[in-house]
């Protein structure tokens, strides 16, 4: 008889509570997640609370996280379970099969709210008890006790005293763990999602924090499976993630929508359909969704947003000629637009909105392009203002959510015919919008690496009047006076104040973009063994305008910092519209000549 699977739902409290310990084997892959990904995993869950809802309450009575599957000695029960929670049984210990991301992640963010709680509140006390266990396991043969990890979740033995010093520990996650050597590249990614989920949180308030912390508790739950042989869960997770074909929503859709519509017309309908289906690819459940939202559809599901679409547009065969077929054609035509030579061209700010992480922007744009197909003018003021307000929203480090909803003010009104240029005010940043924004310039490589890279490259290009098309992932941004300079280095000799080395360093006139290749190679060397290394070191095609004024300048000086600042950020406001006129670097040099001017007075 083939032994039975043990299957339950469990919330993460269930799971991440009793006497449960969870283990990565050291057979499984590193971590692998990025900032991207941690930040999308928080704006679902702050989205499923309903913290960024339009409407009161949770918009979601739990949030699935996905399946997890386990593997433990034969005869353990599963997470949660009675037997594993009572004091006559040892602590449960389950290796992790499949789902180590979202758990070592969701580790990080419930720690996070640990460390940002006041202490002894109710919140830091129960995301503590999730991260903890005190518990001793009794050894087979004498009375003795032997003490075992108190944590819930151990890495493999590489990255677990890092991880438990920079996140596990009380207070862990407010310390700052550099990039030395014995940081290896998957502890490196763990502290860069650390250091980007808690900025995120940092934007929330208390209470904010302190009902995301319930939700994750009570709410939020995984589908556990587990397993008791090696081989078994090895096929079980074969299975889950390679094996089968899911039934997707356009294959349902086009048996229902077609199957509504009369012989004749049917053979012309499912033609179309096909055709749809092949320029599309796997791109047509995405573009269903985007064409639900650009109908005003947000909030209703996929599926029964296009059963009703189908029946406003006069039925199932018009649907697919007149709203299906034309749509489509739009939507490939963003997602394949090539960039002119001219930057303010359509196809040059599509371009630039492909690069952004996230679809926010795509309705808009796809209702905006479809509407003005005929109107080239006013499409290209629409694409523009849609371009302009989807940096200063992520600039602004706006949720999903929140610029998911933005986009649908945007989408409203290019619909009703009031926003027919990109300076009507639903395409127009607001004033917190921007203040935001400024703000964030202050030290955008910390706020968001991944936009501080790609703001680099668009200032870039708009010094060269002409768009780089360098790719995106052989980039790194370089700061040229170091992060982290040592003790000995002139650059201490030169930046004596603290404070005010630390605006230089974060300023993004102190920033370039360099081949990833040359990052070792520079680190914190000197600034003339840096431009010496950059100006033999660097292809033609890789010499930016934004690296030859680091080549060209003789010295590396707070006046050539707030200088550089100075027109960069110019660029960003004839691009964005965000004014920073006292920046960091800016206003501690205007501060420093201040002090000189009064001490030559005196």
């Amino acid at each position: 008889m083939v032994p039975r699977l043990l299957v339950g739902s469990l919330t993460l409290g269930e799971l991440l509570g009793a006497r449960t310990h969870l283990t990565v084997p050291a057979f499984q892959r590193p971590y692998s997640w990025g900032r991207e990904e941690a930040l999308q995993l928080l704006d679902d869950v702050s989205s499923a609370c309903g913290l960024d809802s339009e409407s009161d309450g949770p918009a979601e009575p739990d949030y699935f996280l996905g399946t997890l599957l386990l593997l433990a000695n034969e005869d353990t029960a599963l997470p949660g379970d009675a037997k594993s929670g009572t004091t006559t049984h040892p602590p449960a210990h389950y290796q992790i099969i499949d789902g180590q991301q979202r758990l070592v992640t969701l580790t990080i963010m419930i720690a996070l709210l640990r460390d940002m709680s006041p202490a002894g509140a109710t919140e830091a006390v129960t995301m503590d008890r999730m991260i903890t266990s005190q518990t001793a396991m009794v050894s087979a043969d004498a009375d003795q006790p032997i003490a075992i990890s108190p944590y819930r979740l151990r890495l493999s033995s590489g990255n677990q005293a890092l991880f438990a010093r920079g996140v596990q520990d009380p207070g862990g996650t407010t310390i700052d763990m550099g990039g030395g050597d014995d940081v290896s590249a998957s502890a490196s990614r763990i502290f860069e999602a650390r250091d980007s989920l808690h900025n995120a949180l940092a934007m929330r308030t208390a209470g904010e924090r302190a009902a995301i912390a319930r939700y994750l508790h009570a709410n939020c739950h995984f589908v556990v499976t587990l397993a008791n042989d090696i081989d078994r869960a090895h096929r079980l997770f074969t299975v889950l993630n390679v094996r089968g074909k899911p039934l997707r929503r356009n294959d349902v859709l086009k048996v229902e929508l077609i199957g509504g519509i009369a012989a004749p017309d049917a053979v012309d309908a499912t033609r179309m359909w096909d055709g749809v289906e092949a320029s599309l690819g796997d791109d047509f459940e995405a573009f269903l969704g985007h064409l639900r939202a650009a109908h005003g559809r947000r909030e209703t599901r996929i599926v029964a947003a296009i059963r009703q679409l189908a029946r406003d547009s006069g039925g199932p065969a018009r649907f697919v000629s007149e709203v299906l077929v034309p749509f489509a054609e739009t939507y490939v035509g963003i997602r394949n637009a090539e960039p002119d030579r001219s930057l303010d061209t359509i196809g040059s700010y599509l371009h630039y909105l492909r690069r952004l992480v996230g679809t926010d922007w795509i309705p808009a744009a796809l209702i905006a392009l479809h509407l003005y197909r005929d109107q080239p003018e006013q499409a290209l003021s629409l694409i523009r203002g849609i371009d302009r307000l989807a940096h200063v929203l992520r600039i602004a480090r706006q949720s999903n959510s929140r610029r998911t909803t933005r986009f649908q003010h945007v989408v409203t009104a290019i619909r009703d015919g009031s926003a027919t240029s990109g300076y009507h005010e639903s395409l127009t940043p607001t004033r917190d919008e921007l203040r935001l924004a400024a703000y964030n310039m202050r030290d955008p490589y910390k706020r968001n690496s991944q936009i501080c890279k790609l703001l680099l490259l668009r200032i870039n290009d708009a010094l060269e009047g002409r768009l780089n098309r360098l790719p995106l992932d052989k980039l790194t941004v370089e700061h040229v006076l170091p992060v982290r300079p040592p003790k000995s280095s002139g650059w201490r000799q030169h930046f004596t104040d603290g404070e005010q080395r630390t605006a230089a360093t974060d300023s993004i006139g102190n920033l370039t973009l360099l081949p990833s290749r040359m990052n070792d190679r520079l680190r914190n060397r000197e600034f003339n063994e840096k431009r010496d290394i950059l100006i033999d070191g660097l292809e033609l095609s890789e010499r930016l305008a934004i690296v030859d004024d680091v080549t060209a300048a003789e010295t590396w000086s707070l006046e050539t910092i707030a200088e550089r600042e100075d027109r960069y950020l110019a660029q960003l406001r004839k691009l964005f519209g965000i004014d920073l006129a006292d920046a960091a670097a800016s206003a501690y040099l205007a501060d420093s000549r201040e002090a000189a001017r009064r001490e030559g007075a005196v």
